[in-house]
């Protein structure tokens, strides 16, 4: 029980000190795959994370997706797996990107330590969010995200350290046709085919080449991604 306190205060200073302070930019391509039932919603999250202060990057963030209060997660259901990626070169060394669990009430967050540090690490972020679109398998379903911010005593000029993602949605073909409302024509692009952990999918992928412009004034509370999904069926006609 001791032991137990003495985690839990640990996790609680790593969040207070490392959680806001985030001196790395980051490139994100975030792909959800749409299960036909609740224990098949996935995400995979590749990241690209460079410094934004100093020549090397130490480490990076990890914040499951959740909806809030109706899709409540713990570390017990995403079963998370963090991969760095090998660059040329570095074959001969050993390459390691571990997670800490951090203090958060809201949904699994870890710190994501980087060994060696480097000028730049790739990474991928797996895990299950069971039950993530369960409302999106009945109707319509909003997809909400306040993305990262730095603190407001960050040296540097940015709002996020988010520069530049791409979002995919992946959707079995058997489940129908996506409808996304809300983002930006000039987001957009072409809808793809392949094959997804679920069999062959459809891919529904926006491209946001740089975040800061969706980020509107320093104190607003604004969820700058606030999207609809809707599935339509095989055969039904668009709205």
């Amino acid at each position: 029980m001791a032991l137990t306190k003495e985690i839990q205060g640990l996790q609680g200073v790593l969040e207070a000190t490392f959680g806001s302070h985030q001196p790395y930019n980051d490139t994100r391509g975030i792909t959800f795959d749409i299960g036909r039932h609740p224990d098949e919603d996935l995400v995979e999250e590749w990241h690209l994370t460079t410094p934004d202060q100093g020549p090397v990057v130490y480490w990076g963030k990890f914040d499951a997706f959740s909806r809030g209060r109706e899709h409540t997660l713990d570390w017990d259901d995403i079963d998370l797996h963090i991969t760095r990626i090998r660059r040329a070169g570095d074959e001969g060394s050993p390459q390691f990107a571990k997670f800490i669990r951090l203090q958060n009430d809201k949904a699994p967050s870890a710190l994501i330590a980087f060994a060696p540090p480097r000028d730049s690490v790739e990474w991928v972020a797996a895990y299950k969010s069971p039950g993530y679109w369960n409302v999106l398998r009945e109707g319509v379903q909003p997809f909400v995200w306040n993305l990262p911010r730095v603190s407001a005593d960050d040296p540097s000029n940015r709002r996020s350290p988010l520069q530049r993602v791409t979002i995919t949605f992946r959707v079995p073909i058997a489940m129908g046709e996506l409808i996304v409302s809300g983002p930006s024509e000039h987001f957009r692009r072409p809808v793809t085919e392949n094959g997804g952990p679920h069999g062959p999918a459809r891919n529904y992928s926006f491209c946001i080449d740089d975040v800061s412009t969706l980020l509107g004034q320093a104190d607003s509370s604004t969820s700058p991604i606030h999207w609809h999904l809707e599935l339509k069926p095989e055969g039904r006609p668009r709205p």
